[in-house]
């Protein structure tokens, strides 16, 4: 008898303690941070969606991370291969508030790239992406990943300077 007791008062006990592990306020933010007035949309695909380049492809082969900015339409229209890019991504960009930023590392393909925060800087913008892995294996092969960014900043418009790295753990 005092065993159901004590199983039951245990069990109570454990849930109250759980309860606030679960709560609204403890949900984890995967979230980008972001400076005050910017918005970013991103959109991520395991293809190299700029033109062949043997220079850009010797560094992302070897572990370095690659990028370029687009603050013209024509530019960005004319580089960016819409190869698993929603069309919509660069049609739905409004170059004279917006412009887009390539992000360009190599990694096994079941990986992906994620935008882990953007800091203003006074040269202009720092670009800091991040890797994320499924949960169990995959395979051991090398692909181009390519992070494309529409970022919109209210505050400071298009900077003379931006600089990305992507951290690998």
């Amino acid at each position: 008898m005092r065993r159901r007791t004590v199983l039951a008062s245990g069990g109570l006990g454990f849930t109250s303690l759980l309860g606030g592990c679960l709560g609204d306020d403890t949900v984890l933010d995967d979230s980008p941070s972001l400076p005050p007035e910017m918005s970013v949309r991103e959109e991520h695909t395991v293809h190299d969606v700029l033109p062949e380049s043997r220079e850009r492809h010797e560094t992302i082969y070897n572990g370095g991370t690659v990028h370029r900015v687009f603050t013209r339409r024509e530019n960005a229209t004319e580089s960016i291969t819409p190869v698993d890019v929603p069309a919509s991504f660069l049609d739905d960009t409004d170059f004279d508030e917006s412009f887009v930023v390539v992000v360009q590392y190599g990694r096994q393909s079941a990986t992906w790239l994620e935008l882990d925060r953007i800091e203003r800087t006074d040269e202009g913008l720092d670009v800091v992406v991040g890797i994320g892995e499924p949960s169990g294996g995959y395979g051991d092969d090398l692909a181009i990943h390519s992070l494309l960014l529409r970022i919109t900043d209210r505050r400071a418009g298009v900077p003379d300077r931006v600089s990305a790295i992507v951290r690998d753990p």
